[in-house]
This record gives C-alpha cells, sequence and structure tokens, in this order.
C-alpha cells in the first residue's frame, strides 16, 4: 500500500476518534442537565412539603430536617447547585415566603407608564416627565449653542487680510500724451527708491534702448505713393502704467533714471470704414482695426503689500489694419 494511503487512513482514525469525544462529551453533559433538572424537581417538591409541615405545625419554614427522605447524591447535588447558584436558591426561598405588595392605583400608574390620549391611534411608552420637558430643552439648546469664549472667536477669525492691489489711476487730462493700453502720467506711482538696487542689477538691459528721432508719418504715404486704407499716428511714449497681455493694468518701470521707451501706432479711427470702402464688393464691409503686438518690460509688482519688480509682456499698438467683415 503506498505511504499516500497510510496517511489517509491516519487521519480517517483521528477524525473519526474526535467525532466519537465529541459525542461521548455531548451525552455526558445531557446526562448531566438532566440530573440538575431532576434535582432541582426534587427539592422544589420537599421545600414544599416543608413549608406544608411548617404551616401545620405552627413552626417556621425551615425547621423541618428533610435530609432522612434524602439520599447522599441527592443532598450532594443540593448542596453543588446551592453553592453554584445563590441567587436562585434566594429567589425560591423569596418565592416560598411572598411579601404583601402596598396598593397602588392602577389608573396612576398607566398614566405614568403609557400616554393616554382620546385620540385614536398607537399608544406609547412615556418615558419622561412633563415636569423635565423644558428643562431638557434648555439643556438641548445649551448643548447646540456653547457660550461665546473672548478667546476662541479671536482664534476663529484666521482669514488673512485682503491686501488690495493699487490700481493705476492715469491722468485724464494727457492732451496728447493719452493712450488707449498706456498711460505716461499716474496719480498713484509708487516711490522707486527701495528697489533702485535691483533695477540696476538684474534689469539693466531693460534701460538701454535710445529714443529715437521723432518722424511724421500721419497720413503714412510711401515713397512710391502707396495709399493706406487706415490713418494712424505713430508715437514714442515712456509709459507709467499699461494694459498687460491679460487686460489687467499694472505699473511699469519709468522715471528720471530708469526710462523705457516704446514706439506705437495706434488708429485714427478704429472701427470705423476704411479708406475707399466704396470700392470692395456689397456682400464685405471694411473697417478699421488696431493690431497689438506683445513686448517685455519691467513692471512694478505690489501683491504682497511690498515693492518688486518683474518682467511682463504688455499689449504695444503696432499698426491699423483694414479687415472685411462679410454681410
Amino acid at each position: 500500500m503506498p505511504p499516500m494511503w497510510y496517511q489517509l487512513i491516519k487521519i480517517l482514525v483521528l477524525l473519526f476518534a474526535l467525532f466519537t469525544t465529541i459525542v461521548c462529551i455531548n451525552s455526558e453533559i445531557s446526562k448531566r442537565r438532566e440530573a440538575e433538572a431532576a434535582a432541582a424537581a426534587a427539592a422544589a417538591e420537599l421545600a414544599a412539603m416543608a413549608a406544608a409541615g411548617a404551616a401545620g405545625g405552627g413552626g417556621p419554614p425551615n425547621s423541618t430536617d428533610m435530609s432522612d427522605f434524602m439520599s447522599d447524591n441527592l443532598l450532594d447535588i443540593l448542596r453543588n447547585m446551592a453553592k453554584e447558584h445563590p441567587d436562585i436558591q434566594e429567589g425560591r426561598d423569596h418565592q416560598l415566603r411572598p411579601e404583601e405588595l402596598p396598593a397602588t392605583d392602577l389608573d396612576v400608574l398607566i398614566t405614568e407608564i403609557f400616554k393616554v390620549t382620546d385620540d385614536a391611534g398607537v399608544h406609547i411608552f412615556d418615558g419622561t416627565n412633563p415636569t423635565t420637558v423644558p428643562e431638557q430643552q434648555d439643556q438641548a439648546q445649551r448643548t447646540r449653542q456653547p457660550p461665546e469664549n473672548p478667546v476662541m472667536h479671536h482664534m476663529k477669525t484666521t482669514t488673512p487680510p485682503v491686501i488690495k492691489r493699487d490700481i493705476p489711476q492715469c491722468v485724464e487730462d494727457q492732451a496728447n500724451h493719452k493712450s488707449k493700453s498706456f498711460c505716461t502720467q499716474v496719480e498713484n506711482y509708487p516711490d522707486l527708491s527701495l528697489i533702485k538696487g535691483k533695477l540696476s542689477q538684474n534689469f539693466s538691459n531693460f534701460f538701454s534702448d535710445p529714443e529715437p528721432v521723432p518722424v511724421d508719418i500721419s497720413s503714412r504715404l510711401g515713397p512710391n505713393d502707396e495709399v493706406f486704407l487706415c490713418r494712424s499716428r505713430r508715437r514714442y511714449l515712456y509709459p507709467k502704467s499699461g494694459l498687460k497681455s491679460d487686460n489687467t493694468w499694472q505699473f511699469i518701470v519709468n522715471n528720471d533714471e530708469f526710462k523705457q521707451g516704446i514706439l506705437i501706432e495706434e488708429c485714427e479711427n478704429e472701427e470705423m470704414p476704411c479708406d475707399y470702402s466704396l470700392s470692395f464688393p456689397q456682400r464685405y464691409k471694411p473697417i478699421c482695426k488696431q493690431h497689438y503686438v506683445l513686448r517685455m518690460l519691467a513692471s512694478i509688482r505690489n501683491t504682497s503689500g511690498e515693492l518688486d519688480v518683474g518682467q511682463e509682456s504688455f499689449k504695444i499698438p503696432s499698426c491699423c489694419k483694414c479687415v472685411l467683415k462679410v454681410l
């Protein structure tokens, strides 16, 4: 026989032995429970007999000695039960010697236990005392609304104060210096003395462009008598604020020591019909449109409450184009 069958037979023998042991244990437990039940019944009968004898003879209930009527095994069982379950014996003695209960009004007792109403419906238990309901409500409100602590109230306001960003305020009366995307005069322009060293060291290349010689080309007539369809004006400015690529205004570094000049070309009649518009087909409408390019300039940042300098891209008006809209 192979060794595997030996192992299998050993396992089966062990399982059979285990099953037999469990059956024997259950049988012994059942017998013990039956013996305890029989002993309890016998003890109850003997106690009843003792109580009857005491009532007939006028002696105390426990004065009768019933040891002559019991076997030694039964006495041992009763003694063990008394030691293991003293509360059961005490309950039996209490049942044998009932005490008189005080008289109680049933109507009052029912009112205390149940919510009794004249309406039809289900009556439920009333576990609350009507006199304590307002106190419980007040206690619940006090739990939901704790007393205000000035220290904790001060600690709750942890939101940092909002630092308002300085928005450039252009001077309205700028005459020829006014532009749609730049301002050369600003009322609230900051003092640059605190960032002078940083401007000189890190941004010197922004202030090296010389100012070109101004040329009046307002009519935009070329050397070959080329005619432009939209009139524009070219200027050289030193702006102190400008419109960035995200259409927000920001300060630009420009003072007597640090100058940034830009050359702009703006439409004189933006969104107006181009010259010679009657020469175009009827289904097209030619209008003048401002064209922009982006250029990096040294700008002033004030987002953290302190002045700083950085570089931002600004929208530079570069030319005025004539575009066609389809009607």
